[in-house]
């Protein structure tokens, strides 16, 4: 287990995980609202939310992702510690994002060596990159 993390953080992190888990959850199995009820208005609106939900699906699959992957490292034993580094991941980090995997050093390691990548393969510094 973590030792730079005690029980009482450990379960304030576990706690907003599963809280997010179960947010993303609840997020998915919205009810659709019946055809024959409402009108126009209603259909269109209808169809402009379900529209933002297939955009939003992809990225709330990927979000459950790692928020039980976080979930099962807090299981293990191996939550908070940079998977680049093995350093410790400050409380306050982990507060505010809960399924991070990096310090901030070991980000900004992993970043410029992205965007170097990218560099090298032709796209330009200005190109935005999704």
């Amino acid at each position: 287990m973590s030792q730079h993390l005690d029980a009482k953080q450990l379960q304030q992190l576990r706690t907003l995980l599963v809280d997010e888990r179960t947010r993303l959850l609840a997020g998915q199995t919205r009810p659709v609202a019946d055809d024959a009820i409402g009108d126009v208005q209603d259909h269109a609106a209808e169809a402009a939310r379900l529209e933002r939900d297939v955009r939003l699906g992809d990225h709330a699959r990927e979000r459950l992702s790692e928020v039980e992957a976080a979930l099962v490292r807090i299981e293990d034993g191996d939550y908070g510690e940079c998977e680049e580094t093995g350093d410790p991941i400050p409380f306050a980090r982990l507060l505010l994002e809960p399924t991070t995997r990096y310090t901030v050093d070991a980000l900004e390691i992993i970043e410029r060596e992205r965007a170097r990548d990218l560099v090298r393969s032709g796209i330009a510094d200005d190109d935005p990159v999704y």
